[in-house]
């Protein structure tokens, strides 16, 4: 014959449970180390003179850690010509036509694991309104077209900077990371701010939604304070 003996799970025992689940899940989430994209920013190189200086194509010292590509080059500008999404510094891709930047980021990425490789990205605020893009490419994945509508919105005060994301699977150790403006025109797209980190280090949707659900049904509790019936023989 089963008696019941009526007892309390002390609320603050539960939080301190679902603390504990929180703590290890954030944990687990910020332990996915970032990769290092030397002067992702553009803070770091040489002295920019009246705005922006046009870096010619397979220049590799005038902006730390990064080689110009052609055959049109990137003009280097500072905050005296445009705002930078990051810092005083960004990169418009078309010099003098097609151009671009590439980096060889070494030993530092796991085959098979997934990364994501965000920037961000507007265009020439003197540009004419229309549609921009550049080509975005990491070696062992495939090339991504992204575009940009330009329109009076982007101010030199206000370029009005997306972030976009580009994802892949590591396939060797040693990656290429390389921005190319599409077009042969002088003006277009002006990225900043470039970082590479594993895919996951921040809780998707659908993570948060279940640890928000948890600290719902904790409050819940807290508010009933129901004893919980224990069985006893």
């Amino acid at each position: 014959m089963l008696t019941f003996l009526k007892v309390s799970i002390p609320v603050g025992v539960l939080m301190r449970s679902f603390g504990l689940i929180l703590i290890a899940s954030l944990a687990m989430a910020s332990s996915a180390h970032a990769i290092n994209v030397t002067n992702g920013s553009f803070e770091q190189g040489a002295a920019i003179t009246g705005g922006f200086d046009l870096l010619a194509p397979g220049n590799t010292t005038a902006i730390t850690g990064w080689t110009v590509l052609g055959p049109g080059g990137v003009d280097y500008a500072d905050n005296n010509l445009w705002a930078a999404s990051d810092g005083s510094r960004s990169v418009e891709l078309p010099g003098i036509g097609t151009g671009g930047l590439s980096q060889v980021v070494t030993n530092q990425f796991v085959i098979g694991q997934k990364y994501v490789m965000r920037f961000d990205y507007t265009v020439n605020p003197f540009a004419l309104d229309g549609n921009y893009g550049a080509t975005v490419s990491v070696t062992g994945a495939g090339p991504v077209v992204f575009d940009y509508e330009k329109t009076a919105a982007n101010m030199p005060g206000s370029m009005n900077y997306l972030t976009f994301a580009y994802n892949f699977t590591a396939t060797s150790e040693t990656k290429t990371i390389e921005f190319l403006s599409n077009g042969t025109g002088f003006l277009g797209i002006v990225i900043d701010n470039v970082s590479i980190a594993e895919a996951g280090v921040v809780p998707e949707p659908a993570s948060w939604a279940m640890l928000l659900a948890g600290f719902g049904l904790t409050g819940a509790m807290m508010r009933r304070r129901r004893p919980v019936p224990a069985a006893l023989r």
